[in-house]
C-alpha cells in the first residue's frame, strides 16, 4: 500500500491545493496605497458664544442673575449644552438669555434642534412656574452653518411666574438646560 492516497489523502491534498490558490487569488488582488500628504477628513464642531442676558431689574443692585456656562459639546461633536444658573430670582422675575453659535468645524453643520430641560433641584418651590418661552428662536429650524460662520439670532424668555401660596419676597435658586443640536449639512 506504499505510494497509494486513500480518499481521506485525496480530500486533503485538495484543500491544500484550494487553500493555496485562494491565497494567490487574495495577493493579486490586494494593494497598499500611500497618499502623501495625508487626506484628513472634516469634522463637526458648534460652540456657543457671547452668551448674555437682560432682565427685568431695575437699575441698582441686582437681586435675580442668570449664570450661563457651556457644559458639552467640542470636536467630534454635534451639539453644544449651556448650563443656565438662575440665583435668587423670585416670582415675577424676567430674563432674556441671548445666545449665539458658532460652527468651529471644518464641515457646514445644519442646526435642526434646541430643547431644554429643567432641573429645579428640591428646594424649588412648587407654586413657583419657570415658563421658557420662544425657545432657541434663531428665525426657525433647520438652518445652515458654514465654517467660521455664527449666527447669533437666538435667544430664549424666561420668566417665573406665581401660583397659589405665593409667599411675598421669596427668593430662590434654579437651574436649567439648553441643548442645540446639528447635523452634517447633507445628512438626511
Amino acid at each position: 500500500m506504499k505510494g497509494k492516497l486513500g480518499k481521506t489523502g485525496i480530500i486533503c491534498l485538495a484543500l491544500v491545493l484550494a487553500l493555496g490558490s485562494l491565497g494567490i487569488g487574495f495577493s493579486q488582488w490586494s494593494e497598499t496605497l500611500t497618499m502623501d500628504p495625508p487626506i484628513n477628513t472634516g469634522y463637526l464642531e458648534l460652540k456657543l458664544t457671547d452668551t448674555f442676558y437682560t432682565d427685568n431689574e431695575p437699575p441698582g443692585p441686582d437681586v435675580g442673575t442668570v449664570e450661563c456656562i457651556q457644559t458639552g459639546g467640542g470636536p467630534e461633536l454635534d451639539f453644544t449644552e449651556l448650563e443656565v444658573r438662575l440665583n435668587n430670582v423670585y416670582p415675577g422675575y424676567e430674563a432674556q438669555i441671548n445666545l449665539c453659535i458658532k460652527n468651529t468645524g471644518t464641515i457646514p453643520i445644519r442646526v435642526e434642534l434646541c430643547c431644554f430641560t429643567i432641573n429645579m433641584g428640591p428646594d424649588y418651590p412648587g407654586w413657583a412656574h419657570l415658563d421658557i418661552h420662544d425657545i432657541c428662536s434663531f428665525g426657525g429650524f433647520p438652518f445652515t452653518l458654514a465654517p467660521g460662520e455664527s449666527s447669533c439670532d437666538g435667544y430664549i424668555v424666561v420668566s417665573i411666574g406665581e401660583g397659589e401660596g405665593c409667599p411675598e419676597s421669596f427668593y430662590f435658586d434654579g437651574l436649567f438646560t439648553i441643548t442645540i443640536v446639528g447635523t452634517q449639512f447633507n445628512a438626511t
